[in-house]
């Protein structure tokens, strides 16, 4: 079965829920619960061939374990199928509307997380799609399925990105479970991307800041990946994660897990949380 996607200026809405938690030893290093509402408009990328523009907006968002975050919001994304490879556009508006919302809500007490998160999205390459595969539902969407002959078996290549902050090199890989004129059942799984590993063992910069871990790839990943695909829109209808990485030591261990569910609701933009939104557009 050959999908296309159907590129529309109509938003495809889904609903959402994300947890993710990490403990070092026994001590929480943090424990975050998200869910809420998004849309997506698909549209042709003109700049690189069979490219794919997703417009990602967010509709509903509530947020526990996270004091004051930040939320871009709309968010333009770009999908180069032929290289595997998403980046998010107009990164130096981006970080302009962040200059003027930095000048006006920075404290003394919130200056060094400003900072941080400063040097990650604007200074660390890839930084923006890091977090976005890391802590949020982002990475289902980027799946080159389209046209191309699928049947029952067929093994597909996922993204590949830095897990943070594990800072552990990741790819995904995808297998057609089963198919029906309506829709495609894929299974998928993360594993260690061993190397781009010992690709980044050989930077300074990382070894002065890699954990023991990384020396010794003394640990375990356990993932679980379900999709649904609409064989008729080429839309994902729905998604579960589940990952999980420890130490064989038990030293240090994350969890993360979402869903995603394609849905014809409608809806505004309502937040709680206290996030702070940020629209570049």
């Amino acid at each position: 079965m050959i999908i296309n996607l159907e590129k529309t200026d109509i938003p495809v809405r889904y609903t959402f829920s994300v947890d993710k938690d990490a403990k070092q030893k026994s001590k929480t290093i943090h424990s975050v619960h998200s869910n809420g509402k998004l849309n997506i408009v698909y549209r042709d990328y003109e700049d690189i061939k069979n490219a794919i523009e997703l417009v990602f907006r967010v509709d509903e968002y509530n947020l526990k374990g996270v004091k004051e975050p930040l939320i871009f919001n709309p968010t333009k994304w770009v999908f180069d199928r032929e290289n595997n490879n998403t980046f998010v556009r107009s990164k130096q508006n981006l970080r302009l509307i962040f200059n003027r919302y930095k000048d006006k809500n920075r404290k003394k007490e919130n200056l060094p997380s400003m900072l941080v998160a400063e040097r990650f999205f604007f200074d660390t390459p890839n930084g923006f799609e890091t977090s976005g595969f890391s802590n949020g539902p982002y990475f289902p969407f980027f799946i080159n399925y389209f046209d191309i002959d699928i049947e029952k078996d067929t093994i597909i290549r996922g993204l590949k990105w830095l897990h943070i902050p594990l800072s552990i090199p990741v790819m995904t890989t995808f297998k057609c479970r089963e198919i029906n004129e309506k829709v495609l059942d894929f299974e998928g799984w993360v594993s260690l991307d061993e190397s781009e590993l010992d690709n980044l063992l050989t930077k300074r910069i990382f070894r002065e800041k890699a954990k023991p871990y990384h020396f010794s790839k003394d640990f375990v990943i356990e993932s679980n990946i379900k999709l649904k695909v609409e064989a008729k829109t080429g839309y994902l209808s729905s998604a579960s994660f589940s990952f999980q990485f420890k130490t064989n030591d038990e030293q240090f261990t994350e969890g993360m897990s979402f869903t995603i569910n394609k849905t014809n609701s409608t809806g505004s933009f309502i937040v709680t949380g206290k996030p702070r939104i940020i629209d570049p557009y």
